[in-house]
């Protein structure tokens, strides 16, 4: 055997131990030990182009929450915040009464799981209450109350409180989880045997910041790319928005008080329930967004007790 065939022989055998796979190992899991590094820890992330400080958020939410025991905030990974209580009463508070608005920007509490890394945490959806206008009191039953959750991202619960003589409401009303990074539903088709009656319309209690060009949390129309891109193309008086502030309902009176601190210098404000008016813009145009665009039909049942 030659030289180059014993070294071309060589580079064979060398090719042949060298592995692209990465190690991996399978690890024992302390379920106490995770319990006990979790507990009454959220991990927050705030949906805005804004950055905020871990002292912004402390000082301000600590002067709307008001608790009796202190809690703390450190940074997190990917622009997220970790929020420890002393009290679990308090963690469980901020998950019920979501969403959280800062300067009206949604905030996303989640809790930490003990099997998930801070990594696998996601902030892709948030419950929402959605208010149902033009819908029969025929369909307003679990059964419906689940489809419709359906062209969402699931369903939550359900508003079964009576209403009082004084305070009677004319909408159907359900929590669903809304995908922050897909345009908001406006509303659907509702059908009777394949055929479309009536346009039942959406409005969202405490919506935050919104684009009313393509629809997303998180923006307003003038720092859309989508609105960026379109700007300057065609006619952009030809039709109005397809969102708006009439997507933006008020919750019942007889469910959540109102919650919000008046601004002062740099402390942002931090609510629940933001102001109608907080979403101005003189711009007009056409929405693009094909999920938006879609026509929704959803034939609905007769009623069905409502007693889970």
């Amino acid at each position: 055997m030659s030289l180059s065939e014993h070294s071309l022989s060589e580079l064979v055998n060398m090719i042949e131990t060298l592995s692209c796979e990465k190690p991996a190992s399978e690890l024992f899991e302390n379920k106490g030990m995770g319990h006990n590094i979790t507990p009454n820890k959220l991990i927050v992330k705030i949906v805005a182009i804004k950055r905020y400080s871990p002292w912004i958020l402390r000082t301000t939410m600590g002067k709307i929450w008001k608790f009796k025991v202190d809690f703390v905030v450190n940074r997190g990974p990917n622009r997220a915040f970790i929020f420890v209580f002393e009290n679990a009463q308090d963690e469980d508070r901020i998950i019920d009464e979501g969403p959280w608005s800062l300067d009206n920007n949604l905030t996303i509490f989640k809790e930490w799981l003990p099997n998930k890394s801070l990594q696998d945490i996601h902030f892709t959806a948030e419950g929402f209450w959605v208010q149902m206008h033009g819908l029969p009191p025929s369909n307003w039953n679990c059964e419906n109350a689940k489809r419709i959750g359906g062209l969402f991202t699931g369903l939550i619960k359900i508003d079964e409180t009576e209403d009082s003589l004084e305070e009677w409401r004319s909408f159907f009303r359900i929590r669903v989880y809304l995908l922050i990074e897909r345009a908001i539903l406006t509303g659907f088709f509702l059908t009777r045997d394949g055929v479309k009656r009536d346009w039942v319309k959406f409005k969202y209690e405490y919506l935050p910041t919104f684009c009313f060009f393509c629809g997303c949390i998180g923006h307003m129309i003038r720092f859309c790319s989508n609105w960026i891109s379109y700007n300057g193309k065609g006619d952009k008086n030809d039709s109005p928005m397809q969102f708006g502030t009439w997507l933006i309902g008020k919750s019942p009176s007889n469910i959540l008080e109102q919650r919000s601190i008046i601004k002062r210098s740099s402390i942002p404000l931090l609510t629940r329930c933001p102001s109608e008016s907080g979403h101005t813009s003189s711009a007009t145009g056409r929405g693009k967004d094909a999920s938006s665009s879609t026509v929704l039909m959803l034939e609905l049942r007769p009623p069905i007790c409502i007693n889970d």
